[in-house]
């Protein structure tokens, strides 16, 4: 990784892809049965260990990426924003104090969306003081851009955090958040299930329970968005007794409910034949 970084004729946008780990959900794929919190473990231990030893190269790579001037839409600008983001999204994975108030000042310090959005998220990998006080701050400047908005709340469902599914419950009381709106509704509830593998399979089965708590909330109202979401637990039996006893038992609970919906009954019936 180190050599294909400090390849000169590798365009910044290549070295961006190339620091691009196979995300949880790809990896879980290769597995049979698939194992969430291992695999949760070994990519992050596999990303800690890149960051460690690859810092002063990340730090500098970040540093020297840095945009001066008017921004650009064109390609090679765009390939070095990313390779900037990749960066220090990688030096998330080592919080020491130094990384951190990079992030913070890349954060503070964005001049456009994709810039703030890297920054909010690696402070998000962090977790912490920092985090927190990015997350107020970016919420008070864009509070009256929707679009925008759905990204804070996306942000924080992604969060791998052992508080996540707490925080949840609490954006979801937010006066931001409209069950009735289906983007804001996706940003928190469908992100967490769909991109937070490590929280969503969370051993308790507390992840399950909360999608389909979701799923027979919004069903009535939305009955497409409800079947959408019970594809997150139709492939119970990918993953061992445990995990998938707890999905297929959610998914009987979701079957049984009075009033379900031919949409969201009939997939839950197909997953459980």
């Amino acid at each position: 990784m180190g050599r294909a970084l400090n390849d000169q004729s590798a365009e910044p946008a290549f070295k961006a892809q190339a620091l691009m780990l196979p995300s949880e959900s790809d990896l879980a794929l290769a597995r049979d049965p698939a194992d969430p919190a291992a695999i949760h473990a070994a990519r992050e231990a596999l990303r800690t260990r890149l960051a460690v030893h690859l810092g002063d190269l990340l730090r500098r790579l970040h540093g020297g990426l840095q945009e001066a001037g008017e921004f650009s839409l064109d390609a090679a600008a765009a390939g070095r924003r990313a390779l900037r983001n990749e960066a220090l999204s990688l030096l998330a994975a080592d919080p020491t104090a130094e990384n951190r108030e990079r992030a913070l000042g890349h954060f503070r310090a964005a001049a456009n969306m994709t810039d703030a959005i890297g920054g909010l998220s690696a402070l998000m990998l962090m977790g912490g003081a920092e985090f927190e006080t990015a997350l107020e701050a970016f919420y008070e400047r864009w509070k009256h851009e929707p679009l925008v908005i759905d990204k804070w709340f996306r942000i924080q469902a992604l969060s791998p955090a052992e508080d996540t599914l707490g925080r949840l419950l609490g954006l979801m009381a937010h006066p931001a958040f409209d069950p009735r709106n289906p983007n804001r509704f996706r940003s928190v509830v469908q992100a967490f299930a769909m991109g937070n593998p490590s929280r969503f399979h969370d051993p308790s089965g507390a992840g399950y329970r909360f999608v389909g708590d979701q799923i027979l909330a919004v069903d009535g109202a939305n009955p497409n968005l409800a079947a959408r979401l019970v594809e997150t637990l139709c492939g119970w039996r990918r993953y061992g007794p445990e995990l998938g006893g707890l999905m297929k038992a959610e998914l009987e609970r979701i079957a049984e409910a009075p009033g379900i919906s031919k949409n969201v009954l009939e997939l839950v019936s197909r997953a459980l034949d």
